[in-house]
């Protein structure tokens, strides 16, 4: 049997993570260890940022029932509003082109919802874990 025998398998979408700390590792236009992880660690809270606004979206909670500000947001999640400026200008930095998170969380929740429409309450287990993570 040679490796033309086995299937080839695509690789799977990169998750919002990974493009942010893309981003954030080609912008610092440093390769090194230390880059790489300050650039990891600061693509994850860009994403948590994106999730996060998709939960409270999802939660309704805007004040006036349409989309959270980021007043809206940082009320929801007991934040300072000045820290949730900051949390929005890491995701333009982490996303060049964004203008904040609301695009992405959008996108975020309303996948969400689909998943919730189609398998109920179990959905929010169903998102995959990442390969290569250790599991128990």
């Amino acid at each position: 049997m040679s490796v033309l025998d086995f299937p080839v398998m695509a690789r799977p979408a990169r998750t919002i993570g990974e493009v942010a700390a893309m981003n954030l590792l080609a912008a610092s236009g440093d390769r090194g260890i230390a880059s790489q992880l300050k650039a990891t660690k600061r693509g994850a809270s860009a994403a948590v940022t994106v999730a996060c606004l998709a939960i409270a979206a999802i939660n309704d909670a805007a004040q006036d029932g349409g989309w959270p500000t980021q007043a809206d947001y940082a009320e929801y999640w007991r934040r300072d509003l000045r820290h949730t400026q900051r949390e929005w200008a890491l995701v333009r930095e982490a996303f060049p082109g964004e203008d904040g998170p609301d695009r992405l969380a959008r996108i975020i929740a309303l996948d969400y919802r689909q998943r919730l429409a189609e398998d109920g309450p179990t959905a929010a287990l169903s998102f995959p874990l990442p390969g290569g993570l250790p599991t128990a």
